[in-house]
Protein backbone atom coordinates (compact mmCIF):
# COMPACT_ATOMS: atom_id res chain seq x y z
CA UNK A 1 0.00 0.00 0.00
CA UNK A 2 1.41 3.61 -0.91
CA UNK A 3 2.10 5.52 2.02
CA UNK A 4 0.47 9.12 2.09
CA UNK A 5 2.26 12.41 3.16
CA UNK A 6 -0.63 12.85 5.87
CA UNK A 7 -2.51 10.34 8.44
CA UNK A 8 -5.56 12.18 8.11
CA UNK A 9 -7.26 14.92 5.78
CA UNK A 10 -9.83 17.26 7.42
CA UNK A 11 -12.38 18.29 4.66
CA UNK A 12 -14.24 20.94 4.85
CA UNK A 13 -16.92 22.86 2.48
CA UNK A 14 -17.58 26.14 2.70
CA UNK A 15 -20.72 28.40 1.45
CA UNK A 16 -21.11 31.85 2.54
CA UNK A 17 -20.10 31.03 5.99
CA UNK A 18 -17.15 32.87 6.44
CA UNK A 19 -17.86 33.21 10.42
CA UNK A 20 -18.54 29.31 10.78
CA UNK A 21 -15.46 28.41 8.55
CA UNK A 22 -13.25 30.96 10.54
CA UNK A 23 -14.46 29.52 14.33
CA UNK A 24 -14.16 26.11 12.94
CA UNK A 25 -10.13 26.75 11.95
CA UNK A 26 -9.66 28.29 14.37
CA UNK A 27 -10.66 25.86 17.13
CA UNK A 28 -8.44 23.34 14.98
CA UNK A 29 -5.46 25.43 15.14
CA UNK A 30 -5.88 25.84 18.40
CA UNK A 31 -5.39 21.58 18.96
CA UNK A 32 -2.33 20.03 18.69
CA UNK A 33 -2.84 16.75 17.01
CA UNK A 34 -0.07 13.79 17.43
CA UNK A 35 -0.48 12.86 13.86
CA UNK A 36 0.40 14.22 10.40
CA UNK A 37 -3.12 15.95 8.90
CA UNK A 38 -3.63 18.65 6.27
CA UNK A 39 -6.91 20.85 6.18
CA UNK A 40 -8.48 21.67 3.48
CA UNK A 41 -11.16 23.83 2.71
CA UNK A 42 -13.28 24.39 -0.17
CA UNK A 43 -15.70 27.66 -0.89
CA UNK A 44 -18.53 26.53 -3.53
CA UNK A 45 -19.37 29.13 -5.19
CA UNK A 46 -19.64 32.02 -2.18
CA UNK A 47 -20.60 35.52 -3.21
CA UNK A 48 -17.36 36.55 -2.57
CA UNK A 49 -13.50 34.38 -2.44
CA UNK A 50 -14.08 33.50 1.26
CA UNK A 51 -11.13 30.69 0.87
CA UNK A 52 -8.65 33.25 -0.18
CA UNK A 53 -9.81 35.53 2.46
CA UNK A 54 -9.37 32.40 4.96
CA UNK A 55 -6.15 31.50 3.37
CA UNK A 56 -4.58 34.98 4.32
CA UNK A 57 -6.12 34.00 8.33
CA UNK A 58 -5.02 30.82 8.68
CA UNK A 59 -2.15 29.96 6.37
CA UNK A 60 -1.65 26.42 7.00
CA UNK A 61 -5.10 25.52 4.98
CA UNK A 62 -5.17 24.48 1.66
CA UNK A 63 -7.70 24.67 -0.88
CA UNK A 64 -9.73 26.48 -3.54
CA UNK A 65 -12.33 28.72 -4.25
CA UNK A 66 -15.04 26.88 -6.54
CA UNK A 67 -16.86 29.91 -9.11
CA UNK A 68 -19.53 27.44 -9.51
CA UNK A 69 -21.78 26.02 -6.20
CA UNK A 70 -21.49 22.31 -6.71
CA UNK A 71 -23.40 21.06 -3.87
CA UNK A 72 -22.43 18.20 -1.05
CA UNK A 73 -20.96 15.85 -3.37
CA UNK A 74 -18.95 18.58 -5.68
CA UNK A 75 -17.85 20.69 -3.05
CA UNK A 76 -16.60 17.40 -1.31
CA UNK A 77 -15.18 15.75 -4.52
CA UNK A 78 -12.32 18.19 -5.08
CA UNK A 79 -11.23 17.92 -1.50
CA UNK A 80 -10.88 14.65 -2.09
CA UNK A 81 -9.05 15.06 -4.90
CA UNK A 82 -6.26 17.41 -3.09
CA UNK A 83 -6.90 15.25 -0.45
CA UNK A 84 -3.18 13.73 0.38
CA UNK A 85 -4.64 11.72 3.85
CA UNK A 86 -4.45 7.87 4.87
CA UNK A 87 -8.31 8.79 6.16
CA UNK A 88 -10.33 11.91 4.79
CA UNK A 89 -12.40 13.47 7.98
CA UNK A 90 -15.55 15.47 6.53
CA UNK A 91 -16.61 17.82 8.40
CA UNK A 92 -19.46 20.43 8.14
CA UNK A 93 -17.95 24.06 8.78
CA UNK A 94 -20.76 24.59 11.34
CA UNK A 95 -18.81 22.38 13.77
CA UNK A 96 -16.09 22.27 16.34
CA UNK A 97 -14.02 19.64 17.37
CA UNK A 98 -13.77 19.35 21.01
CA UNK A 99 -10.00 20.40 22.91
CA UNK A 100 -9.98 16.26 23.28
CA UNK A 101 -9.94 15.97 19.41
CA UNK A 102 -6.73 14.80 19.33
CA UNK A 103 -7.44 11.84 21.86
CA UNK A 104 -10.75 10.96 20.72
CA UNK A 105 -9.66 10.53 16.77
CA UNK A 106 -6.60 9.17 17.83
CA UNK A 107 -9.17 6.26 19.26
CA UNK A 108 -11.15 5.91 16.04
CA UNK A 109 -8.16 5.51 14.24
CA UNK A 110 -7.00 2.64 16.41
CA UNK A 111 -10.86 1.26 15.67
CA UNK A 112 -10.11 1.78 11.94
CA UNK A 113 -6.54 -1.11 13.28
CA UNK A 114 -9.07 -2.93 14.98
CA UNK A 115 -11.55 -3.34 13.07
CA UNK A 116 -10.63 -3.32 9.34
CA UNK A 117 -14.61 -4.17 8.33
CA UNK A 118 -15.15 -0.72 9.09
CA UNK A 119 -15.93 1.47 6.19
CA UNK A 120 -16.20 4.86 8.05
CA UNK A 121 -17.02 6.38 11.46
CA UNK A 122 -19.24 9.20 12.53
CA UNK A 123 -18.54 9.91 16.34
CA UNK A 124 -21.26 11.33 19.01
CA UNK A 125 -22.82 14.64 17.78
CA UNK A 126 -23.74 17.27 20.29
CA UNK A 127 -25.20 20.80 20.13
CA UNK A 128 -23.10 23.96 21.64
CA UNK A 129 -26.77 24.96 22.27
CA UNK A 130 -27.58 23.87 25.01
CA UNK A 131 -24.28 22.18 25.84
CA UNK A 132 -25.55 18.57 27.03
CA UNK A 133 -27.97 18.05 24.28
CA UNK A 134 -27.62 15.12 21.57
CA UNK A 135 -27.78 15.69 17.89
CA UNK A 136 -26.62 12.47 16.88
CA UNK A 137 -26.16 9.35 18.73
CA UNK A 138 -26.63 7.04 15.92
CA UNK A 139 -29.81 5.98 13.44
CA UNK A 140 -32.16 3.36 12.68
CA UNK A 141 -32.28 1.69 8.60
CA UNK A 142 -34.95 2.96 6.43
CA UNK A 143 -38.21 1.31 7.07
CA UNK A 144 -39.10 -0.96 3.46
CA UNK A 145 -42.49 0.71 2.74
CA UNK A 146 -42.14 4.71 4.14
CA UNK A 147 -38.09 4.57 3.82
CA UNK A 148 -38.02 6.81 6.86
CA UNK A 149 -35.53 6.07 9.68
CA UNK A 150 -35.05 7.40 13.30
CA UNK A 151 -32.22 9.46 14.43
CA UNK A 152 -31.01 8.00 17.63
CA UNK A 153 -30.57 10.55 20.71
CA UNK A 154 -31.75 13.61 19.06
CA UNK A 155 -32.59 16.32 21.34
CA UNK A 156 -32.56 13.97 24.42
CA UNK A 157 -29.72 15.83 27.16
CA UNK A 158 -26.43 13.63 27.71
CA UNK A 159 -26.59 11.21 30.75
CA UNK A 160 -24.06 8.54 29.43
CA UNK A 161 -26.85 6.77 27.86
CA UNK A 162 -24.41 6.21 24.52
CA UNK A 163 -20.88 5.11 25.67
CA UNK A 164 -20.86 1.96 23.48
CA UNK A 165 -19.89 1.90 19.81
CA UNK A 166 -22.32 0.60 17.46
CA UNK A 167 -23.05 -0.48 14.16
CA UNK A 168 -24.94 1.84 12.50
CA UNK A 169 -26.68 2.38 8.48
CA UNK A 170 -25.60 5.34 7.33
CA UNK A 171 -23.04 7.68 8.41
CA UNK A 172 -23.81 11.33 9.15
CA UNK A 173 -23.03 14.04 6.53
CA UNK A 174 -21.51 16.51 9.08
CA UNK A 175 -19.23 14.56 10.51
CA UNK A 176 -17.42 11.26 8.68
CA UNK A 177 -13.76 9.25 9.38
CA UNK A 178 -13.61 7.74 6.62
CA UNK A 179 -10.13 5.68 5.10
CA UNK A 180 -9.00 6.23 1.58
CA UNK A 181 -8.82 3.00 0.40
CA UNK A 182 -12.70 2.79 1.06
CA UNK A 183 -13.21 5.99 -0.74
CA UNK A 184 -10.81 4.57 -3.60
CA UNK A 185 -12.98 1.36 -3.76
CA UNK A 186 -16.35 2.92 -3.84
CA UNK A 187 -15.45 6.05 -5.97
CA UNK A 188 -16.45 9.76 -5.62
CA UNK A 189 -19.85 10.82 -4.01
CA UNK A 190 -22.63 11.17 -7.26
CA UNK A 191 -23.46 14.68 -8.16
CA UNK A 192 -26.44 14.14 -8.73
CA UNK A 193 -27.49 14.38 -5.18
CA UNK A 194 -27.05 17.92 -4.50
CA UNK A 195 -27.60 18.43 -1.15
CA UNK A 196 -27.53 14.90 0.80
CA UNK A 197 -24.89 11.56 0.95
CA UNK A 198 -26.75 9.03 1.79
CA UNK A 199 -25.67 7.65 -1.15
CA UNK A 200 -22.37 7.39 -0.37
CA UNK A 201 -22.65 5.98 2.77
CA UNK A 202 -25.09 3.54 1.36
CA UNK A 203 -22.50 2.10 -0.92
CA UNK A 204 -20.07 1.57 1.89
CA UNK A 205 -22.15 -0.66 3.65
CA UNK A 206 -23.45 -1.98 -0.27
CA UNK A 207 -19.56 -3.76 -0.48
CA UNK A 208 -20.03 -5.58 3.05
CA UNK A 209 -18.05 -2.99 4.85
CA UNK A 210 -19.90 -1.59 8.19
CA UNK A 211 -20.31 2.12 9.29
CA UNK A 212 -20.00 2.67 12.65
CA UNK A 213 -21.04 5.03 15.25
CA UNK A 214 -18.58 5.66 17.99
CA UNK A 215 -19.22 7.66 21.56
CA UNK A 216 -15.94 10.18 20.28
CA UNK A 217 -17.88 14.10 20.11
CA UNK A 218 -18.27 16.80 17.93
CA UNK A 219 -19.77 19.70 18.96
CA UNK A 220 -22.21 20.71 16.28
CA UNK A 221 -23.38 24.29 16.08
CA UNK A 222 -27.07 24.37 14.70
CA UNK A 223 -28.75 27.06 12.25
CA UNK A 224 -32.02 27.14 11.11
CA UNK A 225 -32.02 27.04 6.59
CA UNK A 226 -35.01 29.10 5.69
CA UNK A 227 -37.04 26.34 3.15
CA UNK A 228 -37.01 28.86 1.08
CA UNK A 229 -33.18 29.37 0.76
CA UNK A 230 -32.52 25.74 0.66
CA UNK A 231 -35.10 25.12 -2.37
CA UNK A 232 -32.98 27.86 -4.10
CA UNK A 233 -29.96 25.79 -3.74
CA UNK A 234 -31.32 22.57 -4.79
CA UNK A 235 -31.52 21.99 -8.73
CA UNK A 236 -34.80 20.48 -10.16
CA UNK A 237 -33.62 16.81 -10.49
CA UNK A 238 -33.01 16.94 -6.83
CA UNK A 239 -35.63 18.48 -5.49
CA UNK A 240 -37.84 15.97 -7.66
CA UNK A 241 -35.86 12.73 -6.21
CA UNK A 242 -36.06 14.24 -2.27
CA UNK A 243 -38.47 16.55 -2.05
CA UNK A 244 -40.95 14.22 0.16
CA UNK A 245 -37.64 13.51 2.22
CA UNK A 246 -36.82 17.29 2.44
CA UNK A 247 -40.14 17.85 3.88
CA UNK A 248 -39.72 15.40 6.58
CA UNK A 249 -36.43 16.48 7.36
CA UNK A 250 -37.91 20.17 8.43
CA UNK A 251 -41.01 18.57 10.12
CA UNK A 252 -43.27 19.72 7.52
CA UNK A 253 -45.29 16.05 6.41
Amino acid sequence: MTLQPYKLSFITVNYNGLEDTRAFLARIDSITFSFSSEVIVIDNGSRQDEYALLKDEFPFITGCYSSANLGFAGGNNIGIRMAQGEFLYFLNNDTLLPLEADSQIMQMLSFFEQHPEAGGITPKIRYMDPPDMIQFAGCTPLTAITLRNKQIGYQEMELGQYEQNSEIPYLHGAAMLIPRHVVQHIGLMPEDFFYIMKNLTGAIGSIGIIPYFTMRELWFIIKKVPLRELIRLLKPTTLHAIGYYLLIAIGLD
